[in-house]
């Protein structure tokens, strides 16, 4: 009886060995699986990154685009050509709100101008 129960004992050894080495060779896989996930989570974040800088130059190149057909539609000797080439320049060196502001601003100026008969401006 000593020799089977010896027996039994070696079969569930080499089991719990076999059954170990398994599982060390499941975790080694499931390390190399997250540091791979880990890896490809950084790449994606890079490239959301690029993705949001590559948008915002769009949107700013579009905007200098919009700027240049607006400018284009003012015949050249124009006065107003050089107000809208100085507006453009001042919307391409401040901020949204200045911008913004800078706009409001000339765009009363010339709406009075427009409004404003010829001997009220002139006094």
């Amino acid at each position: 009886m000593t020799s089977h129960a010896s027996r039994q004992h070696q079969e569930e050894t080499r089991k719990a060995a076999v059954g170990k080495k398994s599982l060390n060779k499941l975790a080694a896989e499931l390390r190399s699986v997250v540091a791979s996930l880990e890896q490809q989570e950084g790449e994606r974040d890079s490239l959301e990154r690029q993705c949001f800088n590559l948008r915002q130059l769009l949107d700013q190149e579009e905007e200098r685009n919009q700027q240049e057909q607006m400018l284009r539609l003012v015949p050249s000797g124009d006065s107003i050509t050089t107000r809208l080439h100085h507006l453009a320049k001042t919307l391409q060196t401040s901020g949204p709100v200045q911008d913004a502001k800078n706009l409001l601003d000339l765009a009363y100026r010339h709406a009075d101008r427009l409004i404003t008969p010829p001997t009220a401006v002139s006094q």
